[in-house]
């Protein structure tokens, strides 16, 4: 029979607090040694571990994952003994992918939809994926450009860029940031005096729309 919830965890036997949900946790729901590397024994439970795992790994520290009361460095073997299922096949798919980065004539397919690649020395840019046919562009690292030569795309992006370069010059020619808000302020006519709209005419959560109301129908009284 369970112990009573009101018992202090200290006092429960074969009880332990886990120093992340503070809840007095089973021998059975603690996970031993984290790390064969940890000289300690762990403060964190099981599920506890398992969440903070996944959101290490979510956000993108899968490569610097460490046991949480040390700082011990976690190898394949502590994380796929501890992970769910799901978090060690995302955390296992990251490490064959920086592993496979590592070799140049291993490229990987460039089509959203596929996260397949392959070993590919050919000479010729044009990269086709034995998964899903998809054609990428090595020279370039974007999708096939069809219809034209590797030349003939770098000309065409560098049109782009001036074109942008160029529209990014008669912004700041044309313009003054405001010593505020830092947003381009535009002089058309008038004296030298600007007043930056965004400060002058704040929104306002608490006006009312613009548009008033629909206006409801009255009741007709029976007759």
């Amino acid at each position: 029979m369970d112990h009573s919830p009101d018992i202090p965890p200290d006092l429960r036997p074969n009880r332990q607090q886990c120093s992340t949900c503070i809840e007095a946790k089973k021998p059975s729901e603690m996970p031993g040694q984290i790390s064969p590397r940890c000289k300690h024994q762990p403060t964190v439970c099981k599920d506890c571990l398992k969440n903070w795992l996944q959101s290490s790994i979510e956000q993108g520290a899968w490569d610097r994952l460490k046991c949480p009361d040390c700082s011990e460095p976690l190898e394949w073997q502590d994380v796929k003994q501890h992970a769910s299922d799901e978090t060690f096949t995302r955390y296992d798919s990251l490490v064959l992918r920086a592993a496979l980065s590592e070799d140049p004539t291993f490229h990987f397919c460039l089509s959203p939809t596929c996260g397949s690649g392959q070993m590919y020395e050919a000479k010729c840019s044009r990269f086709e994926c034995v998964a899903c046919t998809a054609s990428s562009c090595l020279e370039h690292s974007v999708p096939w450009h069809w219809g034209e030569t590797c030349e003939e795309y770098d000309e065409r992006s560098r049109g782009h860029r001036e074109a942008e370069q160029a529209s990014e010059r008669a912004v700041r020619e044309s313009s003054r940031s405001c010593p505020k808000c830092k947003r381009d302020v535009h002089k058309y006519a008038g004296c030298n005096h600007i007043t930056c709209r965004p400060l002058r005419d704040p929104p306002s959560p608490s006006l009312p729309s613009r548009n008033p109301p629909p206006r409801q129908p009255r009741p007709r009284p029976h007759r």
